[in-house]
């Protein structure tokens, strides 16, 4: 799922720069929601309308979504400058993963790496947008993993390699027969979806799944670890879609690193199945960060249990009782800091109001 890319081509002229951080600033905080996997260009040297023209002209021009046809004329433009896509632009598909946007470029299509500068002013850009909001390149991160991710790493570094072979698979022999123009142009669309899909595949393996292991050897995984779970098993499901859906001339090109990915699955699940049993319960986190700040330890099975009670009365008290309703993560802070301040055999959940009036 995608969404259209509100700038017209015929509008890039005339942009101005606080215009276009505005639109970008709305495409990334309402639009591309975590997870979600659009088109990306980036336009290098665009002149911005109110700047002047000699510093525009070095800074480059990110967009997201789907672009409309206006934009061809763009390309015509170009040819007859005699440029090819491979001197102004870069092209692929973006991935959200938290405050990370994961970009898989397409190597076809333009420019195959982001030059060091435009990565910078991007970034300054997108910092702007967003605190802490970053983007990275999905090629892959095997070279970084360290010892404890093995699982999650050696998928990725595997699923790079077959798309590698793949990508080097011999065209057919020239003695069969010639494919019509039109299956050929479908099938290379085919396969650069697929190639993408891979690769964006892969760098979740190598980034989402090496925390959610780490979190697994800790005990210690939360709702974001079976949610990064669940993503990635959401891209498996669109890569075998796209794969199951292609001609058998490209299943044929891919079929190594399908293989790859199928045998990926069930060190998947059994990443998926650790994460939710070492999941911890809400009572589990407040009573160990209330044991490890007064006796620095950890909550046994029996303070868990009396604080799932607390907790219990203390968000019926604040729902029928209380002046102050607020958000339950208000809540529990109020509840922790009481339970801190006064003691847990001394808790009562009428404390926490007196908390609360201070900042609700």
């Amino acid at each position: 799922m995608s969404f259209k890319m509100p700038l017209k081509e015929s509008k890039r002229s005339v942009l101005k720069a606080s215009a276009y951080v505005k639109m970008l600033s709305l495409l990334i905080k309402k639009k591309l929601t975590d997870g979600m996997t659009v088109p990306f260009v980036i336009l290098l040297n665009q002149k911005y309308a109110n700047l002047d023209e000699k510093k525009s002209a070095k800074l480059p021009l990110f967009l997201l979504g789907d672009r409309d046809s206006s934009w061809k004329e763009l390309h015509k433009q170009k040819i007859g400058e005699s440029e090819t896509q491979k001197d102004y632009m870069i092209s692929g598909m973006c991935t959200r993963q938290g405050s990370e946007l994961i970009l898989a470029i397409n190597g076809s299509k333009g420019l195959r790496k982001i030059p060091p500068k435009s990565k910078q002013h991007i970034e300054a850009i997108l910092a702007k947008v967003e605190k802490g909001l970053s983007i990275s390149i999905g090629s892959g991160s095997g070279a970084e993993a360290t010892n404890e991710n093995k699982e999650a790493t050696g998928a990725e570094n595997a699923t790079e390699s077959a798309v590698k072979t793949a990508a080097a698979t011999p065209k057919a022999e020239k003695t069969a027969p010639q494919a019509d123009p039109a299956q050929k142009e479908e099938a290379k669309e085919e396969a650069t979806a697929i190639s993408d899909a891979i690769k964006i595949l892969s760098n979740l393996m190598g980034t989402s799944l090496k925390k959610v292991s780490a979190n697994v050897k800790k005990g210690a995984t939360s709702g974001k670890d079976i949610k990064a779970v669940q993503e990635v098993n959401k891209k498996y499901d669109e890569v075998q879609k796209l794969y199951q859906d292609s001609s058998k001339g490209v299943q044929k090109k891919f079929a190594k690193a399908h293989d790859k990915l199928t045998s990926q699955k069930k060190e998947l699940y059994k990443v998926s199945m650790a994460a939710k049993a070492r999941k911890k319960s809400l009572a589990q986190r407040l009573a160990d960060n209330y044991y490890q700040a007064t006796s620095n330890r950890i909550a046994s099975e029996e303070e868990i249990t009396s604080f799932q009670k607390l907790v219990k009365d203390t968000i019926s008290h604040n729902k029928t009782q209380s002046p102050h309703k607020v958000p339950q993560g208000l809540l529990f802070k109020a509840t922790l800091f009481v339970a801190k301040k006064v003691g847990v055999q001394r808790y009562k959940p009428e404390l926490t109001d007196k908390v609360l009036e201070k900042v609700a």
